[in-house]
């Protein structure tokens, strides 16, 4: 009689905890601005890349010796070149287009 009576305090006390851990208001979240203000990263500028706007891109790749940036571009079907050293666009490699309904589907259904 006595360990039930243990047991279900126990038991009770462990339900109660729980729903108070859980039933307790969240504290105020910060929003974007406060945490941006304290962020060490910040936009230092915005470099014009001429033709469509931006919209997809997935690689980027930095040359050390040259100190470009290339950037596949899917909106201008390119890869665009930024001078990383005095942040401008360079231009453009043009001619990247992706498959067409011309293109005959891979072997054994391989492929993306």
């Amino acid at each position: 009689m006595k360990s039930k009576l243990i047991t279900s305090l126990l038991i009770s006390l462990v339900l109660v905890l729980t729903l108070n851990i859980t039933a307790r208001p969240r504290q105020k979240q910060n929003n974007d601005a406060t945490r941006n203000r304290k962020s060490l990263v910040a936009l230092a500028g915005i470099i014009p890349i001429p033709g469509n706007p931006l919209v997809s891109s997935d690689i980027a790749w930095v040359d050390p010796g040259t100190r470009r940036f290339y950037l596949s571009d899917r909106s201008n079907f390119g890869i665009d070149i930024i001078d990383a050293e005095k942040d401008v666009f360079v231009g453009r490699v043009a001619g990247f287009v992706g498959p067409n309904s011309m293109t005959p589907p891979p072997p054994n259904g391989q492929g993306p």
